[in-house]
C-alpha cells in the first residue's frame, strides 16, 4: 500500500508508468527539493488515502512502517512494549498539530508543526532522522 502511494507521487502524469524524467524529478525532490516541497512528498506519503488529511490512523500507521522499516533494514529486532511508548509520543504529537482539532491534519498544520523546533511532531520527524534510535542492536 505505501509502495503504491510512493508509486503514484513519482508517476507524475497517472500513466501506471514512471519513466526516467519522473523518477529523477521524485529523487530530486527528495534529495535537493525545498523545504516545502519536501514537506508536501512527506505529506503526500502520510495521507494514504489522498483526501488532502492526514488521520490519526494514517499518522501513526506512517511512523510505524518508519519504524519497522529502521528495524529491518539496521538488523534491529522491533520491540512491540517500545513502539508502545513511541505510539504514545506520536498521538500527543498528532493531537498537538491537529490545530483545529478535527480530528485530521491538513497541509498548512503539517506544515506549522513541521517547521516549529518547539513542537513535538518536529521533534518526531528528527527522530526518525537520528541514528541514536539505536542501541546494542535494539530500537531503544
Amino acid at each position: 500500500r505505501q509502495l503504491h502511494i510512493i508509486f503514484e507521487m513519482f508517476d507524475r502524469d497517472h500513466n501506471q508508468s514512471v519513466d526516467l524524467e519522473e523518477f529523477l524529478s521524485g529523487i530530486n525532490v527528495l534529495l535537493c527539493g525545498t523545504e516545502d516541497e519536501q514537506m508536501e512528498f512527506a505529506f503526500a506519503a502520510m495521507d494514504t488515502d489522498g483526501n488532502g488529511q492526514i488521520s490519526q490512523e494514517e499518522f501513526i500507521q506512517y511512523f510505524q512502517l518508519c519504524f519497522k522499516a529502521h528495524c529491518a533494514v539496521d538488523g534491529m529486532k522491533f520491540q512491540r512494549k517500545r513502539w508502545q511508548q513511541m505510539e504514545g509520543m506520536l498521538l500527543r504529537s498528532f493531537k498537538g498539530a491537529d490545530l483545529d482539532r478535527n480530528g485530521s491534519i491538513d497541509l498548512g498544520e503539517f506544515r506549522q508543526a513541521a517547521k516549529n523546533p518547539d513542537h513535538p511532531f518536529w521533534g518526531m520527524l528528527t527522530v526518525l532522522s537520528n541514528s541514536s534510535l539505536e542501541h546494542e542492536g535494539v530500537l531503544v
